[in-house]
């Protein structure tokens, strides 16, 4: 049986017992705006226009996925410069 207050917790309860992120880590900005890459990825942090628009509005399992993705974009992006 739950106690009152109990449901509001749980999210805090999984996070810190799973080490489950339930906040949004901060945009990956570096005062960087720059959409020349081929696949419209900025240089600066290797998100879309699109994303960029979007991120205010992930959920924050959205934005973790996408974090996972950016550094693979990054190290992509870098590997092409460094030819």
């Amino acid at each position: 049986m739950l106690m009152h207050g109990t449901v509001s917790m749980l999210p805090q309860f999984f996070a810190q017992t799973f080490g489950v992120k339930s906040e949004k880590p901060k945009s990956p900005w570096i005062d960087v705006c720059e959409f020349s890459r081929p696949k419209g990825w900025c240089v600066g942090c290797g998100r879309t226009r699109e994303e960029t628009v979007g991120w205010k509005k992930m959920k924050p399992y959205e934005v973790n996925a996408l974090s996972k993705e950016l550094k693979r974009r990054i190290t992509k992006m870098n590997q092409q410069s460094d030819h």
